[in-house]
């Protein structure tokens, strides 16, 4: 199932920023996916989650290895302290010390289930943190993406500005002169005046913001910021679907499963415990006689009465369990908030960008125009700075749509877990 407003321009491609290909060299969709690629492997939040997977991974080898019987080596030496025999003949009794080697092989055949219960809890962890490794790593290219595309935004709308900025700028004396000699209006040239700093006001606004931008761009991509170029990405409709389930979701559901484990686990501690051992043991070591046997047999054990300590532990397991399996509902809801919020940006900045596209194109034009004619006959220059100032906000609401058309599609990939296969980061 795809989305819905795509249905009808199933076989038209949309790509991200190409109303502004006209004004601005786009970067390529392969070489802008690599880039991203690379600056998420020299991560922390990547190196971290390979070592907490990787901690998850020798959790599950455990788990499966307490199934395997248990071998260990013992040294007895037993000094005389104190003494005090009655029988005469007892021998190992009125020995001064001892000084005897056991080594033992035990081996579990019934646990109450908590061996395989603990090998199926450590599955499913390794699972969670397999999932929220690649959660990790999906949020670090959207994350990517968004401050890359602020910088590039900052950085090309202050220079736009600035340049309108300077465009004006001669037109200040122009005016002033115009009123000095009385041709026009004192008026026209305070109204020109107050909308010339009124951009000159927001030029350095737009360049506190590209500064700031480009500064948490270099923090985070460890590289210098050097006139970057928009993203020509394909926003490929097919590749959009939100039938599959969030990583949260998923992780939500993983997590359940351990909380049933963790039941089962709190009660094999109070079921009986079966299992074979066997025993070798020399005597005397020090004295090297020769003594030496071989025991074996079963041990089990049951306890019998805790004072209510196992109903205790189990009815916290379950409470936990149940909480645990509420969470997948509320991570669900979360889920379809979220999507249907990307949506809505997806939806309205593909039905908006083309209109906001021809005002810009509209306005500087216009610009143009008013230009021409306040060198031929004096037009009034208030609307060359009315007409300037609307151009740089329709410029903004033109990136910004961009922005969030190509920030929608990233963040519907991201919720369906499909950002991944379409970086072609493949883990």
């Amino acid at each position: 199932m795809f989305l819905p407003f795509f249905s009808s321009n199933a076989s038209e491609n949309k790509f991200s920023f190409e109303t502004l290909e006209e004004f601005y060299q786009l970067e390529e969709e392969n070489d802008y996916l690599e880039f991203l690629r690379e600056v998420v492997l020299e991560q922390p939040e990547f190196s971290y989650a390979n070592a907490i997977l990787n901690e998850a991974e020798m959790n599950l080898k455990f788990s499966r290895r307490e199934r395997l019987p248990e071998l260990s080596l013992r040294v007895v030496n037993d000094e005389v302290i104190s003494r005090k025999i009655k029988e005469g003949d007892a021998l190992r009794k009125i020995r001064d010390d001892s000084f005897d080697g056991v080594v033992e092989i035990r081996q579990s055949l019934y646990s109450g289930g908590g061996i395989n219960a603990g090998v199926r809890k450590a599955k499913e962890g390794a699972l969670h943190i397999s999932l929220a490794k690649k959660r990790a790593i999906s949020e670090l290219i959207f994350n990517a993406n968004a401050i890359y595309i602020q910088a590039v935004s900052s950085n090309l709308l202050y220079q736009h500005a600035n340049d309108i900025l300077t465009d004006l700028e001669p037109y200040l004396a122009k005016v002033k002169a115009r009123v000095d000699a009385g041709i026009a209006d004192p008026v026209e040239f305070a109204l020109f005046s107050v909308r010339f700093n009124n951009i000159k006001s927001i030029v350095v606004k737009l360049n506190a913001n590209s500064r700031r931008d480009i500064s948490v761009y270099e923090n985070f991509f460890k590289r210098p910021f050097s006139n970057n170029a928009y993203p020509k990405v394909k926003i490929n409709d097919e590749s959009i679907s939100y039938n599959n389930l969030s990583f949260d979701v998923e992780m939500s559901q993983s997590k359940f499963k351990e909380s049933i484990e963790d039941i089962t686990i709190a009660k094999s501690q109070y079921r009986p415990q079966f299992g074979f051992a066997a025993r070798f043991t020399k005597y005397d070591l020090d004295d090297n006689l020769g003594d030496e046997d071989v025991r074996g047999g079963l041990y089990f054990s049951y306890p019998f009465f805790d004072f209510g300590r196992s109903s205790a532990k189990i009815a916290g397991s379950k409470a936990k369990s149940r909480a645990a399996r509420d969470t997948i509902a509320i991570e669900r809801k979360k889920d379809l908030n979220s999507e249907a919020e990307y949506l809505s940006i997806l939806e309205s900045a593909t039905k908006s960008r083309q209109e906001i596209y021809q005002a810009f194109i509209d306005t500087k034009k216009q610009r143009d125009i008013i230009a021409k004619r306040i060198e031929l006959s004096g037009f009034l220059a208030s609307s060359l700075a009315e007409s300037a100032l609307n151009e740089i906000n329709q410029l903004q609401s033109l990136m910004d749509s961009e922005k969030n058309l190509l920030s929608a599609y990233f963040g519907l990939l991201h919720q369906n877990q499909l950002l991944l296969q379409r970086t072609m980061m493949v883990f």
